[in-house]
C-alpha cells in the first residue's frame, strides 16, 4: 500500500528514568492515507472529522478502512483494517503510576504487516525492520565499543 503514514505525537510524564530523563509517550496518533485522517487521542477519534468514541462497540465501514473498538485486557483497543494486509491496532492506557499521578497514552501495534513493503520507514518501519545498538563495556564507566544491528523480520 502506498500513501499510509503514521505520525505521533509525544506527551511527557513529568517522571524521570534513572538517567535523569524525562519518561515520554505517544499522546495522539494521526493515520493519513489516501486522503483520509484518523486522529486518535486518548478521549477521542475521529475519521475524517466524524467522531467515533472509545465506548463503541459496533465496527465502522469506511472507504478501504475498518474500525472496530474492543476490550482486550481490560483495556480499550481500536482495531483498524485497511483491507490490504495492513492492520493496526492502538491500545488506550490510564494507569495511576509514578508517584500516585494517573497518565494516559497509546500504544501502537501492526497486527498484519504483509502489506507493507520492506522499504516502510518511520514509526511503521521501525516495528517492520528493528535496530539495535549493542555496547560492549570494558569497565563499568567507560564505553568501549559499539555496534549497530538490522534485523528485518
Amino acid at each position: 500500500m502506498t500513501g499510509l503514514y503514521v505520525n505521533a505525537g509525544i506527551i511527557p510524564s513529568f517522571d524521570f528514568d534513572r538517567h535523569g530523563r524525562m519518561k515520554t509517550f505517544m499522546g495522539e496518533i494521526i493515520i493519513l492515507y489516501n486522503n483520509h485522517i484518523i486522529k486518535v487521542t486518548t478521549t477521542e477519534i475521529l475519521y475524517d472529522g466524524a467522531k467515533v468514541s472509545w465506548t463503541d462497540s459496533l465496527p465502522y465501514n469506511f472507504d478501504e478502512v475498518t474500525l472496530e473498538v474492543i476490550t482486550v485486557n481490560g483495556y480499550r483497543v481500536m482495531n483498524v483494517d485497511f483491507n490490504t494486509n495492513i492492520q493496526l491496532a492502538i491500545k488506550r492506557t490510564n494507569e495511576t503510576r509514578f508517584h500516585n499521578s494517573s497518565i494516559e497514552y497509546l500504544n501502537l501495534y501492526i497486527e498484519n504487516e504483509a502489506g507493507l513493503s520492506p522499504t516502510s520507514d518511520g514509526i511503521l518501519g521501525m516495528f517492520i525492520n528493528f535496530y539495535c545498538i549493542t555496547r560492549l563495556i570494558a569497565h563499568p564507566t567507560k564505553i568501549r565499543d559499539f555496534f549497530r544491528c538490522k534485523i528485518t523480520i
